[in-house]
């Protein structure tokens, strides 16, 4: 192993011993002035002179040691070999909230009104969601991020389990955090009337919880994110990468949504991308944030502030393939570099319908084989014996739920037209919601040309301009008809 870096803890303490020993050997120990006369001052500005310029160097010299020197890189343990073939499930934003942390009374009605996923659920879908893992046994599964609710440290630590049964069947578990999971100052338990208080978990913790799911087995690791790499297969590596932004969340009572890869963390990727350029392997970045706009009209906050930097990194070492979330929308976004395309694949919400997840092929004679599968929830629960249970039902209680809480924005903006009778309202809502369900699952174009027939599209259209006219037709003018299947040759 090559020799580790500095930390930022290692860091901070060197520069405080530095600043205390200035304290003690210049500001309370040097008297200039007493013991060359007329001259004291003059030395005295050349001594903190040279002093800062000290500092300086020092601190060029770590920033230099940290970015372009040292590079941990611990060598894979039993990668499949060059050509095998292996799968792949991508499950994003799985929005888990602990049974242990709800009684199901009016709190957490409440907060579940102001919801646009099935939190309430979250508990049987993911035990659907691990029997499913069980009986298609994929080779790897990556968690693009939103892990929890809201950083709650029980519901990490309750999915962290989860992630221990899908590897006891032989599964290799990846997960990076999102813009939810740490320091999370919302982090909330509700019982009776009252939200209240429940600890979320730091940086530090989140590594611990998931160290079997990731970071115990990563060849590298980023000092400034929690960014890593793995190469479970000789020729495919995952660059694991932390784009949330959670420093000063407890400090200024926010979660904060928008994303970044910070410049240490690009030039961690370039080193990155200089190894697996040597050992000849294909670089595959997940993330949780979007690395390209996957709506015209919804991308703030969802793309990464520094995408255009980024972008250019990515073409630098040819990462054609980036798996994210976030959005909660099943969409495919390319673009054409300098050097190669690079695809951005945000596979949707298994916490909102259609309640599907991403399933990678990869075959060394073709390519890298993406589609997405819904969740079989209703084949789970007819085997665990669950009668009475909401997954028997799942397609249908997520599409009504979707309709209440996702579609309130354009329902709201519908009730301030004025000259609509409640027929026509209706039928413009139906129609509304019927093609936003239908994009939220990955359909474009002549996908929703059936309801561009409609007696509630024919009115819409004939509204005053507003934005949900804007948002339906930006439905309908797309590059691709169906974002639920890509394909990525070999070359």
């Amino acid at each position: 192993m090559l020799k580790n870096k500095l930390n930022s803890a290692e860091i901070d303490d060197l520069i405080l011993k530095l600043c205390y020993n200035c304290d003690e050997t210049i500001w309370f120990r040097l008297d200039l002035d007493n013991r060359y006369p007329g001259k004291g001052g003059i030395m005295k500005k050349f001594i903190i002179a040279a002093f800062f310029f000290l500092i300086l160097a020092i601190g060029g010299f770590i920033f230099f040691y940290q970015n372009v020197i040292a590079f941990d890189f611990v060598e894979p343990e039993k990668p499949l070999p060059t050509g095998d073939p292996w799968t792949a499930a991508v499950v994003a934003d799985p929005h888990y909230l602990s049974p242990k942390l709800h009684d199901d009374g009016e709190a957490f009605i409440r907060f579940l009104h102001y919801s646009d996923k099935l939190v309430h659920l979250s508990d049987g879908i993911l035990d659907a969601f691990v029997w499913e893992m069980d009986r298609n046994k994929p080779d790897f599964l990556f968690v693009v991020g939103d892990l929890t609710c809201n950083g709650e440290e029980i519901s990490h630590r309750e999915l962290a389990e989860r992630f221990s049964e899908i590897e006891t069947g032989g599964t290799s578990v990846f997960v990076i955090p999102g813009n939810h999971d740490i320091q999370n100052p919302i982090a909330r338990s509700y019982f009776g009337v009252t939200p209240w208080e429940t600890p979320t978990v730091t940086k530090e913790q989140f590594a611990q919880i998931y160290g079997e799911h990731g970071y115990d087995e990563a060849v590298s690791k980023d000092s400034r994110s929690l960014s890593y790499l793995v190469a479970p297969t000789e020729d495919t590596w995952f660059l694991m990468l932390d784009s949330a932004i959670y420093s000063y969340n407890i400090e200024n009572n926010i979660s904060e949504q928008e994303g970044e890869l910070y410049e240490s963390t690009l030039n961690w990727i370039r080193q990155c991308g200089k190894m697996a350029r040597e050992r000849e392997a294909r670089l595959v970045a997940v993330m949780h944030h979007s690395l390209l706009h996957h709506s015209s009209q919804i991308n703030q906050g969802y793309t990464i502030r520094n995408s255009e930097a980024a972008l250019k990194v990515f073409d630098s070492f040819g990462i054609e393939l980036v798996l994210t979330g976030h959005i909660h929308l099943q969409n495919i976004e390319g673009l054409t570099m300098e050097n190669t395309t690079i695809n951005d694949v945000a596979t949707g919400s298994l916490m909102v319908y259609p309640n599907q997840y991403g399933w990678i092929d990869y075959r060394p004679d073709s390519g890298i084989l993406y589609q997405t599968r819904r969740l079989d929830a209703g084949a789970y629960a007819a085997e665990m014996g669950l009668a009475e249970s909401e997954l028997n039902q799942l397609e249908e209680v997520a599409c009504e739920f979707f309709v209440n809480q996702c579609c309130k924005r354009q329902n709201r903006a519908l009730d301030d037209i004025p000259g609509l009778t409640e027929e026509e309202r209706a039928l413009v809502r139906h129609t509304v919601s019927s093609m936003n369900l239908r994009y939220f699952a990955g359909y474009r174009n002549e996908n929703l040309s059936d309801f561009t027939k409609t007696e509630g599209y024919r009115i819409l259209m004939e509204l005053p301009p507003f934005f949900v006219q804007d948002y339906v037709q930006n439905m309908i003018r797309d590059d691709r008809s169906n974002h639920n299947v890509f394909f990525l040759p070999v070359h």
